[in-house]
């Protein structure tokens, strides 16, 4: 590996490249006032090592829109998230569970589900219940996360209807209160943040409502571990048109 060598590695191969394309040079006044410019950089052959490549720096002018946009809009996504969206991959194959991926211009859209099973349902200021927490489909997008929900032994297509899954906290989105999905090095790890922080948290009495119940937690207390009504259930959209077009 040479001075010009930038990559990501894994036990001593590169797995993905990175190449210089421009450079960026900030300056600042004793008024602290701050001017930029930025040139481009390319790699040429060098002829007199057989091979090896130097950079070229091009001449400096005024910095781009695109560059700029391009840099505030990373920037978003690395403090959302704590970490840069791009270099996220899977730690192995893609998880069996897993329904809809796609991380096109850095964006991270993840889908991926939980079968029916017994859960213990956390309140910050009620005695924990166990519950039949129906089947929960987790959709991470782009920094948000949304709680899903179907009808018992429907078949996941794209026209499949979801509902809102039915716990407190969760409205347009599922609100994480002080947990937090960050820090994430695999897609693997942000799966299971994203569960920790939807079962290994307190719900609140926050946006408790539900489809016009007004305390979901009472409702799941009555119900003693039984499956949750149907005909309570909100419907949102469907899968193609809330996951796969996202």
């Amino acid at each position: 590996m040479d001075d010009n060598d930038y990559g990501i590695y894994e036990n001593g191969d590169v797995i993905e490249q990175f190449y210089p394309k421009i450079s960026l040079v900030i300056y600042e006044s004793n008024e602290k006032r701050v001017y930029m410019e930025m040139a481009h950089i390319d790699m040429i052959q060098n002829s007199s090592r057989d091979g090896d490549e130097s950079l070229v720096v091009g001449t400096y002018g005024p910095v781009t829109d695109d560059l700029v946009n391009g840099i505030i809009d990373m920037a978003k996504r690395t403090e959302r998230s704590g970490v840069d969206p791009s270099l996220v991959k899977w730690d192995g194959l893609m998880p069996k569970n897993v329904l809809f991926f796609s991380s096109e211009k850095s964006k991270i859209n993840l889908a991926w589900y939980e079968i029916a099973q017994k859960r213990i349902y956390k309140h910050s200021k009620k005695k924990e219940i166990s519950i039949h927490a129906p089947m929960i489909i987790y959709h991470y997008y782009d920094g948000t996360l949304f709680l899903y929900t179907l009808f018992p032994f429907a078949r996941m297509e794209p026209k499949t209807m979801l509902y809102r899954y039915p716990v407190a906290n969760n409205s347009a989105a599922f609100c994480l209160g002080s947990a937090e999905i960050k820090n994430f090095n695999s897609y693997e790890q942000l799966m299971k943040k994203s569960q920790m922080a939807v079962w290994d948290s307190y719900f609140t009495d926050e946006a408790a409502t539900y489809n016009k119940i007004k305390d979901i937690y009472q409702l799941w207390k009555k119900l003693k571990g039984e499956r949750f009504p149907k005909e309570h259930l909100l419907p949102v959209n469907t899968i193609q048109k809330l996951i796969m077009k996202s």
